[in-house]
């Protein structure tokens, strides 16, 4: 799949070049494939993904479309609740606080129709200008992988 900005990705599918199902599916593939190196992901939401990303293709296909994020895999940094889903904020002392509710930018995403593909790392509770200093291990950005391998 060759889409790699959301502009990209909003317009293939208005063109219906792809599926939302296929564009998740990518994402997902990709992040499974980098984030072992990378460490960018905190928490990989596939299942749900998969589902919302079902039904954006139906709503696409029955003319329901909420708007240019319809459908586009997004994630969110660790620090905003999802509901259903553990928050830590990159810290320990959070692990298994699942929330009750979406944080607003959370739930503007989700009616905007944007499929949510997990929570990203962080500096620890974003008291800080890095991805260093976080409870599962600083994030790295591709230019700087080089240097772990």
């Amino acid at each position: 799949m060759a889409p790699r900005t959301i502009d990209d990705v909003a317009r293939g599918l208005r063109a219906k070049a792809f599926s939302v199902a296929e564009v998740v599916d990518d994402c997902l593939q990709r992040i499974e494939a980098d984030n072992g190196r990378l460490n960018a992901f905190i928490t990989v939401m596939a299942d749900e993904a998969r589902a919302t990303a079902k039904r954006c293709d139906w709503e696409r296909a029955n003319g329901i479309v909420r708007g240019p994020l319809h459908g586009v895999p997004v994630s969110v940094k660790d620090l905003f609740d999802a509901k259903g889903t553990v928050t830590t904020a990159a810290s320990r002392v959070r692990e298994g606080l699942v929330a009750t509710a979406d944080a607003a930018v959370v739930a503007q995403l989700r009616r905007a129709g944007a499929v949510i593909v997990g929570k990203t790392n962080l500096h620890e509770f974003a008291f800080g200008p890095t991805n260093d200093e976080s409870a599962f291990g600083p994030a790295r950005s591709e230019e700087h992988t080089s240097e772990l391998q």
